[in-house]
């Protein structure tokens, strides 16, 4: 499924640029929830089918986060002192009066740059002149804590990472439990969101780990389904067709979702993502075992990290109709070369680490029967 997660990272790519020849697909936040869903997919797969170590499991997953993360903070602390007073200007705002006024607007900023701890947490900051207000949604809404990022949409990231933290733990338990867990979650979810609404209160709930963890849990459930699609008594080719089927609605579910997602209406919201959770078991099955998705599916995080800097150097050239466009070719080839010099090498390092940890818990099981 890694077409699919790399047309994810394209819309929000889309969201932080402009339409390709039109087409809109989902916005930044619908597609980054299902990025949580296919991410509690995939979790849950390794963990229950690859690593035996939790403490090789950590350190490869701080490897896949953290180097293209610190890469992607390079680069972009080199591009905004490059292109100051744009659109997003980290610079120009730690030079203002509301960091000359609040220390701890520079202490937050540092801490959540350099570790994405409470990086997520931005979302719910106010700026004011005289500093920062928080959280945002309680002082009249407001905003401007995104502000402080030089990798704006790493908030995300901060989420992943605390599923990671529950992950070990949360995957192993029951299905049955797994199910009231995800279904008590959502409908909590949901009450809190719209009584907020209805009271008129201007609350952005993307960026609560408590009010997204049902959506990693809606991943998770999906590796059962696809556990149970892997070892049903079926032909093959029926399974196919009926994962080929999935995958179009997944495929459809990305093309139009920004077209028929409504304003603030959660349960819609929720049985769009169910819809979409339903399909992943299906996509996995699927393109498995298919190299060309799994090379295209490699492109997903870097476009996601590195786009929104390229976004704002291609808006301030004022280029035209094409913005989109050229924002996406550049995303491409910078992607291309940050998965040749850097990537790949550490691709092989947590390699080498996995087998060494699988290896050793095979000699510890061979001991202890011998």
């Amino acid at each position: 499924m890694g077409t699919i997660r790399t047309l994810l990272a394209v819309s929000v790519l889309v969201t932080h640029s402009e339409p390709i020849r039109g087409l809109d697909l989902l916005t930044a936040d619908a597609a980054v929830t299902c990025f949580f869903i296919v991410s509690g997919f995939l979790i849950t797969l390794i963990l229950r089918e690859k690593y035996t170590d939790l403490k090789v499991f950590y350190v490869n997953r701080g490897l896949r986060i953290y180097v293209p993360y610190l890469t992607a903070l390079v680069l972009l602390i080199v591009v905004y002192a490059l292109v100051r007073g744009g659109s997003h200007d980290p610079f120009g705002t730690l030079d203002g009066p509301a960091a000359r006024e609040s220390t701890l607007w520079v202490v937050w900023s540092a801490i959540s740059n350099l570790t994405l701890v409470g990086i997520d947490l931005t979302r719910y900051i106010a700026v004011e002149d005289q500093g920062i207000v928080f959280p945002s949604f309680l002082h009249g809404g407001g905003g401007g804590g995104h502000n402080l990022l030089f990798v704006p949409q790493a908030w995300t990231l901060a989420l992943e990472l605390q599923f990671y933290l529950l992950a070990p733990f949360l995957v192993r338990l029951h299905i049955r439990k797994l199910v009231v867990l995800t279904g008590g979650l959502l409908v909590l979810r949901t009450v809190v969101f719209q009584l907020l609404v209805w009271r008129d209160v201007p609350i952005d709930d993307a960026a609560l780990f408590p009010m997204q963890l049902c959506y990693f849990l809606l991943g998770a459930l999906g590796y059962h389904g696809y556990r149970w699609l892997r070892d049903a008594p079926y032909a093959e080719r029926d399974k196919r067709r009926a994962a080929l089927a999935m995958s179009g609605l997944a495929l459809g579910v990305i093309l139009v979702g920004s077209a028929v997602l409504p304003g603030r209406i959660r349960p819609v919201f929720d049985l769009f993502y169910l819809t979409f959770a339903a399909t992943v078991p299906f996509l996995f099955f699927l393109t498995r075992r298919w190299k060309l998705d799994q090379r295209i599916g490699e492109y997903s995080y870097p476009i996601y990290i590195f786009h929104f800097a390229i976004a704002a150097v291609v808006s301030e050239l004022a280029i035209g109709g094409w913005t989109g466009e050229v924002v996406l070719v550049v995303t491409v080839v910078v992607s291309t070369v940050y998965l040749r010099l850097v990537d790949e090498p550490v691709q092989r390092l947590r390699g080498r680490l996995a087998s060494r940890a699988n290896t050793a818990e095979q000699d510890r099981a061979v001991l202890a029967v011998s």
